[in-house]
């Protein structure tokens, strides 16, 4: 089963955590177990991150959190942030490709302009 780990931390030195993730993905070639990872900002509050990384397994997650250079890394990211990280842990049970949650009635042969989709969630 997939699994999910959402990290969301404030920063005031978004790029200097960027320069980390940069030589974290060096420092682990060959070795991380991460399928897919991207970061976000928050609209609404610009020292707020999302960083939401998808593992093929939680055991691969757990192998990948071992290694030293994670906990290295996880160490130098504490030191940038404004205070500590929330983690959630998702074990994935269903994924829909984009593909089918959307549909078209025109016959254009050209793509449709894409739209963004903002989740707007209540604060607390």
């Amino acid at each position: 089963m997939k699994f999910v780990q959402i990290v969301e931390y404030k920063t005031s030195k978004p790029d200097e955590v960027k320069a980390l993730l940069v030589e974290w993905v060096t420092a682990t070639e060959g070795k991380r177990t991460p399928t897919r990872e991207m970061t976000g900002r928050d609209r609404d509050d610009s020292r707020t991150y999302m960083q939401i990384v998808e593992f093929p397994s939680y055991e691969d997650a757990m192998r990948n959190s071992g290694l030293p250079e994670t906990n290295t890394f996880a160490e130098q990211i504490q030191a940038l942030c404004d205070g500590p990280p929330t983690f959630r842990n998702l074990d994935v049970f269903h994924v829909r490709p984009a593909s089918e949650t959307t549909t078209t009635t025109s016959t254009r042969t050209s793509a449709p302009p894409r739209k963004s989709i903002h989740l707007r969630f209540p604060k607390g």
